[in-house]
């Protein structure tokens, strides 16, 4: 019982160091997700409109972090190394694909960009696509939970004098 007992505290102990050494990572990374209206920046949580005429801060609590982060890691979004497109595997597209979402990971190092098809089905991409795909609902999820990202998108659509052909 004593071995239990401390194999458990050991494993809660490695388990929050872990997340920290996710946290200091994720603080060196930065992430910017991309589409038609809006760029918002998982590092300072700055969201800007496609013209950035519109800036905000969405003010995120520490959850909702931790999830991003979580996030981030468990889809291995971290080990990605080259530019990748999710699109489905069955090779049909339109275009213009006007719901395409974009994922940027800026390391100290390199860049990588993820292009992410409004079409895409998680059934229908690669392993990795499905994990891109995940964090994607992750992020947007998260998103719409806060009433000031909600304003933020109907401001978006009231100034959009974009024309679409």
């Amino acid at each position: 019982m004593k071995y239990l007992l401390m194999i458990l505290i050991c494993g809660f102990f490695l388990n929050c160091s872990n997340k920290e050494n996710q946290i200091n990572k994720f603080e060196k990374i930065e992430v910017i997700y991309e589409n038609k209206d809006f760029n918002f920046n998982l590092k300072n949580y700055v969201v800007k409109s496609y013209d950035s005429k519109l800036i905000d801060t969405i003010k995120i609590n520490e959850t909702d972090k931790l999830k991003l982060i979580n996030a981030f890691f468990n889809n291995h979004l971290d080990t990605i190394k080259t530019d990748i497109e999710v699109t489905n595997n069955d090779g049909m597209a339109i275009i213009p694909d006007l719901s395409e979402r974009n994922l940027k990971i800026l390391n100290s190092d390199e860049e990588v960009s993820i292009y992410i098809s409004g079409l895409a089905k998680i059934n229908k991409v690669n392993s990795i696509g499905q994990n891109i795909l995940k964090f994607d609902s992750i992020i947007i999820s998260i998103l719409n939970k806060y009433e000031k990202f909600n304003q933020f998108k109907i401001e978006i659509e009231k100034n959009d004098n974009r024309m679409w052909l």
